[in-house]
Parts: C-alpha cells; structure tokens; sequence
C-alpha cells in the first residue's frame, strides 16, 4: 500500500507498507540530483575508456587496439550501471555522491531483472536527448522515467536512519505478543520519534502502549526500542 503525502516538482513523500505492517518513507529524487549523478558518472566511465585506449594504444595498436576500445565502451555504457545498482545497494558512485539510491517501487532492494530493464531501456531516453525523460519525471508523482515505469523502480534520496541504534550491550527482542498492523506501525513510529521527545515524555508514550509490552518507567522506554529494532532488523 502507498500513500502520497506531499507533492513538489522537486520532491515528494512517499509512504509504503511492508507486508510486516512497517512504513517506509522514500523521497523520490527529482530530475537536478539524478542528472548530476548521471553527469558523474559519465565522466567516470569517460575515464576508464581514456585510460584504456591510452593504453592499448602504446601496447597494442592498430585495428585490435580500436576492437578493444569498443568493447569496454559498450560494457561500461550498459552493464556499469546493473552491476553497481544491484551489488552496491541500488548505488552507482555518483548516485553514492549525491545520496541517490535505486529501489523497487515497493521499497524492496533493486534486483537484476529490474535494473536490466531499467538501463537497457535508456535508449529510448537517447533517442530524444534526455527530453522525453525530463517530460516524463515531470508528469510523473514520483519522477519516474519510462525505463522506471517499465521496470518498476523508484529513484530515492538516502535519508538519514530515523530510529536510533541500540546503545553497546543491548540487543534487538521480539514483542512479548504478537501485533497486529496497526500496534507495529504505532510501535515504528514511536521508536521513530525518540530523539525528539523528552524522557518525561518518552516514558509517558511508552506507558500509553503498556498493552504491548506490560512495562511502566524507563524500562517501558526501552523494550520499546529494543523491540522495534527486532522488527526494523536492527541488529
């Protein structure tokens, strides 16, 4: 399930639900940050195929030297971008540089066939100079290009992690009873909001979802936490 929550031409929220009742908010990227990634990524790839033909060219020579130079450059244009999306966390190094991530649309992890289809597609971006994308992003509640569309992914900006890490020493523990949607959501989003709170108020929260936990003070605070961090995988 998503739930749109803002909408810009730069950027949007977008809240999608695990199947294990979780919300996750993901940010799409507008079409200035994903450019300048890309334009960082050419020149990396522009790099590595000037580096080549530097070399192949002193040791090599000749029409074998000109083969060699095609090859790479039709590797790098094509698999560079799969290989780093799906074994880099959805990241290549200039979406890393400008904290972009490649999800599916469902949040989940980007795997090889999406990111085939999505980087394949491009063409049809090259076909018009980067104008139908541009066109599309815009349209688009998510700033989606067609190969996204096609391929199911999201372009999103890594945001910092909302729910804190378990100080040394503790360690993540399940809920004493199962939750349904809603008690994993509310337990989320409190754990989600500690920082903000103060401890008076952390502890008053905590109190008010004693049902979940059969905890009062601080120590209600923290089995909140802990059990949180069982549920987002925190480890």
């Amino acid at each position: 399930m998503k739930h749109n929550i803002g909408h810009s031409l730069t950027d949007t929220l977008w809240e999608v639900e695990t199947p294990e009742g979780i919300m996750l908010r993901l940010r799409p990227a507008g079409f200035a940050p994903r450019g300048l990634a890309w334009l960082m990524d050419f020149g990396i790839r522009l790099a590595v195929v000037a580096a080549i033909s530097f070399t192949v060219g002193l040791t090599i020579g000749g029409y074998a030297a000109g083969g060699i130079i095609l090859v790479v450059s039709f590797l790098l244009e094509w698999l560079y971008p799969v290989v780093f999306e799906v074994c880099c966390g959805g990241q290549t190094p200039g979406k890393k540089r400008l904290n972009l991530r490649v999800l599916h649309d469902n949040g989940t992890p980007v795997g090889w066939p999406a990111s085939l289809v999505r980087n394949l597609l491009r063409f049809l971006d090259l076909l018009t100079l980067y104008s139908t994308a541009a066109a599309c992003m815009l349209m688009d509640g998510r700033h989606r290009r067609l190969c996204d569309l096609a391929a199911g992914t999201l372009v999103v900006h890594v945001e910092p992690e909302l729910v804190p890490r378990l100080p040394s020493g503790e360690a993540p523990e399940a809920p004493a009873h199962p939750l349904d949607l809603e008690e994993r959501a509310a337990l989320v989003a409190f754990a989600e909001r500690l920082d903000e709170l103060s401890q008076a108020r952390q502890v008053e929260l905590a109190e008010l979802l004693q049902p979940l936990h059969g905890r009062k003070g601080w120590q209600a605070v923290q089995t909140l936490r802990r059990n949180a961090a069982h549920l987002l995988g925190d480890s």
